[in-house]
């Protein structure tokens, strides 16, 4: 899970891992698709 410094922060401050959770490497190599998007991947809770 993000979080962010405030609602119009556009990067995450940090990442918080919660107890018995795990994550999975995603190596995201930066595209002119990502700049039309944002480039923000979906948050995982």
């Amino acid at each position: 899970m993000f979080y962010f410094d405030g609602e119009r922060a556009e990067r995450p401050s940090g990442v918080i891992f919660l107890e018995s959770s795990y994550c999975e490497p995603n190596v995201n190599l930066k595209s002119g698709r990502d700049d039309k998007t944002g480039g923000q991947q979906g948050v995982s809770e």
